[in-house]
């Protein structure tokens, strides 16, 4: 295994942030510099040791989240599994709850996704034919993991990733640390090897997706390709809304301020790969999704204050962005199709679904101590303001319910970035 020194190299993603801890670790006291340390230390790992631990560690985390009492043992188990024996727990979710008829069901949706993108170029007026070139060129090349990793279906792939880890039955605490050092070995050994393709960030019973810029590709895992978001058996209306906007999402991830600096092929490119014309036109933009946001406050009651628009501009950006290509995959491509489409009782129309759809997949509730934190940390805004704030700024849906103009739900100044 080869050795890390002063002399090797290294990638840091955020050298201003190392020069600001940097300046304030100069400036703190020894003792103060001891007592962070000594408490991050005993906060990762309180929870592993006995009860007057874990009871203070609990205590203090309730306290922090608005949150009182214990969560049942049997929850506590199931995390730690997740974590630990991550791939195998996903092995055995996707054989019970993701099949290759849904996968291939998703994957129709995501070209459809794919395509309303690149159908909207020729609107966006703040491009040029260049970047707009460019544009479609990186959306055609963007590629997509649906569920799961093929690996993890073989049981000798599988049990090689925990080859020299071995389980103490009776001693919790001495099994995580045995899993630490394990992971941080494995870790070591790959660092200086290429990057393996197949492996994928996050276990695939985690209800998440995500979208990497340095290799131009999305990730849909099978956790989040569950109900409330995507069922076989829901109407497509319903799946375009929930997980539809999601992938539309994740595919405007590639064109917001962050993604935007990187190519198709997943190139950094300082300054970004538009044209100085359209880069102008995407920065006038994205202020104003800034400016909508810092706008958005919680509840007076709460005396929490508002969005901070800037924290949360991407992922605005890309919120803003798939409702929009959720909408126009459904109507455009999905329907194109002349397949049957019956109205469920109760609904003047499908897009009344779709948009009904994607508002409920962001049902959600907060204490006002968790709320505080996220203000102050989450690149996310409040759920209510992730369905408000994209509706809000989309012509069709103000059309859909005859929203008057400059309604609450119908912006006459919107913001539309992609």
């Amino acid at each position: 295994m080869e050795e890390i020194d002063e002399n090797s190299e290294v990638i840091c993603y955020g050298p201003d942030y190392l020069e600001l801890a940097n300046e304030l670790v100069n400036v703190t006291s020894d003792r103060i510099l001891h007592n962070f340390m000594m408490w991050k230390l005993l906060d990762s790992v309180a929870y592993y040791l006995s009860d007057p631990f874990r009871d203070q560690y609990t205590k203090f985390h309730n306290l922090l989240d608005g949150k009182s009492g214990k969560r049942e043992r049997w929850k506590e188990c199931q995390d730690e599994c997740n974590i630990v024996f991550d791939m195998a727990v996903g092995a055995m979710f996707v054989r019970e709850a993701f099949s290759e008829d849904d996968k291939a069901e998703v994957e129709v949706m995501i070209q459809d996704i794919k395509d309303a993108y690149i159908d909207e170029l020729p609107n966006i007026d703040w491009m040029d034919d260049e970047s707009r070139s460019k544009a479609e060129a990186k959306a055609k090349l963007m590629g997509y993991e649906i569920g799961y990793p093929d690996y993890i279906l073989n049981t000798t792939e599988l049990d090689a990733r925990w080859e020299g880890f071995e389980v103490n039955r009776t001693q919790f605490f001495v099994n995580r640390m045995s899993f630490h050092r394990h992971r941080n070995e494995g870790t070591m050994k790959w660092i200086f090897k290429e990057p393996n393709p197949d492996e994928w960030y996050l276990p695939p019973q985690i209800v998440n997706a995500y979208y990497d810029p340095t290799t131009n590709n999305m990730t849909f895992l099978a956790g989040i390709l569950q109900s409330p978001m995507y069922n076989p058996r829901y109407t497509m209306a319903f799946n375009y809304g929930a997980i539809g906007m999601v992938m539309g999402h994740e595919l405007t991830h590639g064109f917001d301020t962050i993604g935007g600096m990187y190519n198709h092929e997943g190139a950094l490119i300082p300054g970004g790969w538009y044209t100085e014309e359209t880069t102008e036109g995407f920065l006038n933009e994205t202020e104003c999704v800034v400016d909508l946001y810092n706008s958005y406050c919680m509840p007076p009651w709460t005396d929490l204050g508002c969005i901070d628009g800037e924290l949360t501009k991407s992922e605005n950006i890309a919120d803003l962005g798939g409702i929009k290509q959720a909408f126009y995959a459904y109507n455009n491509y999905y329907l194109a199709r002349n397949l049957d489409v019956g109205l469920i009782p109760g609904f003047r129309s499908n897009d009344e679904v779709l948009f009904l759809a994607f508002s409920q997949g962001w049902c959600n509730k907060y204490t006002t101590e968790y709320l505080e934190q996220m203000l102050v940390s989450d690149p996310h805004s409040p759920a209510m303001y992730r369905v408000i704030g994209p509706l809000s700024n989309f012509e069709e849906f103000g059309s859909l319910y005859g929203c008057t103009t400059n309604d609450e739900m119908n912006r006459e100044d919107k913001c539309s970035v992609w």
